[in-house]
C-alpha cells in the first residue's frame, strides 16, 4: 500500500502535536492524501500516546521520528560529496528510498538498551 498507513500515523501524530484532536487531523490527513488510513492498532496506539502527559516523553518520541525522518531523506546520499549531491538533486533532495537504514535501527536498539539499564537498575539495584 505504498506506506500509507504509516503515512497517515506519522502526518496524524504531528498534527495532533501541532495541538488538533485526533479526528480532526485524520480527517485533514486523509483529505490530503485520499487512500491514507490507521490501522486499528495504529489507532489505538496514537489514541495512547495522546493521552499521555509527560512532555519529555513526547520529546523524545518526536526526536527518534525525526532522526528516523532524517535518515529517510539521506539514506541515498549519506557518503555523497556536496556537489554530487547537487548535481543529481538541482532542485533539492527527495526522499529515495521508504526505508529507514541501520543508523536508525542501532539507534533505537542503544535508546532500548538504555531504558533497560536503567529499569534493571531501578528494580533490582
Amino acid at each position: 500500500k505504498a506506506g500509507l498507513e504509516r503515512t497517515a500515523l506519522v502526518a496524524t501524530l504531528l498534527q495532533c502535536e501541532r495541538g488538533e484532536r485526533m479526528e480532526q487531523a485524520l480527517r485533514r490527513v486523509t483529505e490530503a492524501r485520499r487512500d491514507a488510513r490507521l490501522l486499528p492498532a495504529q489507532e489505538r496506539w496514537l489514541s495512547a500516546r495522546l493521552r499521555e502527559d509527560d512532555l519529555r516523553r513526547r520529546r523524545m518520541r518526536g526526536a527518534f521520528f525525526g532522526g528516523a525522518m532524517g535518515d529517510i531523506l539521506g539514506a541515498e546520499i549519506e557518503f555523497w560529496s556536496l556537489d554530487q549531491i547537487r548535481r543529481r538533486f538541482p532542485h533539492g533532495v527527495v526522499p529515495i528510498t521508504r526505508d529507514f537504514t541501520d543508523d536508525t535501527q542501532m539507534t533505537l536498539f542503544t535508546a532500548e538498551g538504555l531504558l533497560c539499564g536503567q529499569v534493571r537498575g531501578e528494580t533490582r539495584g
